[in-house]
């Protein structure tokens, strides 16, 4: 394919994601910066190729979410926070590293948007970082492309197209309203003062749920999947079910806007504030939450009233200091024992640790999150999306690296993630001793005792995977190739191999 969009071409294209630089520390889910440094320094960058080499980091750069003042959104706050990220030990030598890499002839360093650094598309965020990379250097700031309003880093390697988007555009609980981001942008430049910010469901759930859930459990933003591991897993461990509720319920609560979100996107209005009226309500959307994903099938009706509602009542009344389970008209109704008793059978009976398992393995007995060559809700939203004259689409956001023939000549990839993760296999499931020693390392409040959690199953593996992946685009001969890659110790690239073989197209 001709390059008919005059994109930038490159002699060879390295991709990472979802690095998460940020958060407190002790609660840091990154935490490769020496093997980053290795790597970044590792490129191999020839003296004077037909093509400069590009490092794309696609999305989710940095973590603003993961602050100890957390926002929606925070135009005010960003540049600050940008630089205590920028300073933290953890993460100095990597910055060092990327100002040497720009500072490089022949290299090209892009930077993509995710939906955890949406700030970086603020103008004076984004300056600010492109000078702290360059130090002012007019050369090394013509080496930076910065793709931060959701198209996508399309560009070349040896005649064959290459898109790379960090894949929250087609994950409803994430979707970035880039057209409201625009409208912030304008406003600040113009020097007034912008509009709210309407979060996603995603964000709403990492401030109002997440943030403060993995202060006890920090697991929580390692383990995969997220729904059906993460959320039994929580509301098991949590040994006081009042105080818990609210949690429960906002989790619930917040899937109101997931379907929203989907509806705006698929008709194109995203940021339209008059449409709440052709959409489900958030009652709908929590009962169908709950159903899907906790099997829940008790009344939907009670006295004319909704169990959706007397829950959200519930939460609300909790939120304003007041004991839900107190409240004649809510939980100790005998018709409402449905709702009630389902958490309390479900979650927190003494042999809960074994029914966990038993659940556990039910719900993660058919899941291939962690199959490289296995199709999941990302590649197929964005298979749909991008036409096959795409030589290959590269993705991040899920944390779960893959490697999927689009067609005989369309490939698709996902980095992966830099930071820690956590997945529980049917080794795991299959033994309660094992299960014990793993539910007993989620009870810990750091990251440091899940990382020192006693190896699982036959071969004695850690809890706590780290698989950090590099996307390769390169030409070899006459030929261009895709390969997942992952560095060595000394960050030396290697090819990933699964079932023994490498990963290439």
């Amino acid at each position: 394919m001709t390059n008919t969009l005059n994109v930038p071409e490159f002699e060879q294209l390295h991709l990472v994601s979802d690095l998460h630089l940020g958060g407190l520390k002790g609660f840091q889910i990154f935490n490769q910066g020496e093997l980053l440094t290795k790597f970044i320094k590792k490129l191999e960058i020839p003296e004077a190729p037909a093509k400069p080499t590009c490092l794309v980091l696609n999305g989710d750069i940095v973590d603003f979410l993961a602050d100890k003042d957390p926002r929606y959104f925070d135009p005010e706050g960003a540049i600050d926070k940008l630089e205590s990220i920028y300073n933290d030990d953890a993460f100095k030598t990597v910055w060092k590293a990327l100002e040497v890499f720009v500072k490089r002839p022949n290299a090209c360093l892009a930077l993509i948007l995710g939906n955890h650094d949406v700030e970086l598309a603020l103008p004076s965020v984004s300056y600010r970082l492109i000078e702290k990379l360059t130090g002012g250097d007019a050369g090394a700031r013509g080496r930076i492309i910065i793709k931060n309003d959701g198209t996508g880093f399309r560009c070349a390697v040896g005649g064959k197209q290459v898109l790379c988007v960090h894949g929250n555009e087609v994950d409803n609980w994430n979707v970035v309203d880039h057209s409201a981001l625009l409208q912030v942008a304008r406003s600040i430049n113009h020097g007034d003062v912008p509009a709210d910010w309407s979060p996603n469901a995603g964000t709403r759930l990492v401030i109002d749920v997440m943030n403060d859930i993995k202060k006890d459990y920090p697991m929580v933003d390692l383990l995969k999947p997220e729904i059906e591991a993460v959320v039994p897993i929580v509301l098991a461990l949590e040994p006081d079910k009042a105080k818990f509720m609210p949690k429960i319920l906002k989790m619930a609560g917040v899937a109101g806007s997931l379907l929203k979100n989907k509806f705006q996107m698929f008709f194109g209005f995203l940021s339209a504030q008059d449409n709440d009226k052709s959409m489900p309500s958030d009652n709908d959307i929590m009962e169908q939450f709950l159903g899907e994903h906790f099997g829940y099938s008790g009344p939907s009706n009670i006295g004319g009233k909704d169990v959706a509602d007397m829950l959200m009542e519930a939460h609300n009344a909790a939120e304003s200091g007041h004991d839900p389970k107190g409240d004649e008209s809510m939980f100790n109704e005998a018709e409402f024992l449905g709702a009630r008793d389902f958490f309390n059978s479900e979650f927190f009976k003494k042999d809960k640790e074994e029914r966990l398992r038993l659940k556990l393995k039910d719900k993660l007995k058919d899941n291939t999150d962690f199959e490289l060559d296995k199709e999941d809700d990302t590649f197929k939203k964005l298979d749909k999306l991008v036409s096959r004259d795409i030589d290959y689409l590269i993705a991040g956001h899920t944390h779960l690296r893959k490697a999927i023939k689009r067609s005989i000549n369309s490939f698709y990839f996902n980095s992966g993630s830099w930071a820690r993760l956590i997945q529980l296999t049917d080794d795991v499931l299959d033994n309660p001793a094992d299960f014990k020693i793993a539910y007993n390392a989620f009870k810990n409040s750091s990251i440091e005792a899940l990382d020192n959690a006693p190896g699982l199953g036959p071969t004695k593996s850690k809890l706590v995977l780290q698989k950090p992946t590099v996307v390769s685009i390169f030409i070899k001969g006459k030929k261009t190739y895709g390969e997942l890659r992952e560095p060595n110790k000394d960050g030396k690239l290697e090819a990933c191999k699964d079932k023994g073989k490498i990963v290439k197209f």
